[in-house]
């Protein structure tokens, strides 16, 4: 059984996507449903059972994926990885970050509070062309 998705079919056709944390929870889920959305999608995680796992659910229902293991807390793990992200793909359109831990990303935090604050608030921009 496909993924039913609120969002129009084939939205992220052509695109690749990377979910970090894609092996479970969250990132299994976007995974799903990016990939019935038409996104090339690849999956980060640590294990690769995992998310070997949640590549044959996708594959099942008709998407396109492909898996890199990888702990993204070591920065030399994460370079060499990215290179393997970018092999099957003509580069990266989107990151989904769901994996990591406290000191897995640089600078402004992707997920937690900041995010929330992000996400929540609304922000303005003004050009003075």
């Amino acid at each position: 059984m496909g993924y039913n998705s609120v969002f129009k079919p084939g939205l992220f056709k052509g695109q690749t996507v990377v979910v970090t944390g894609g092996g479970s929870g969250i990132g299994r889920c976007t995974a799903h449903e990016l990939a019935s959305l038409g996104a090339f999608v690849v999956l980060v995680g640590r294990k690769q059972d995992k998310l070997d796992k949640v590549a044959a659910e996708i594959r099942e229902d008709g998407g396109e994926c492909s898996t890199v293991a990888f702990d993204i807390r070591d920065e030399d793990a994460v370079k060499a990885g990215m290179v393997m992200v970018n092999l099957p793909t003509a580069g990266v359109d989107y990151h989904v970050p769901f994996g990591g831990s406290k000191k897995s990303s640089y600078g402004a935090r992707e997920q937690g509070f900041s995010a929330v604050e992000f996400y929540t608030q609304t922000k303005t921009a003004y050009s003075w062309a």
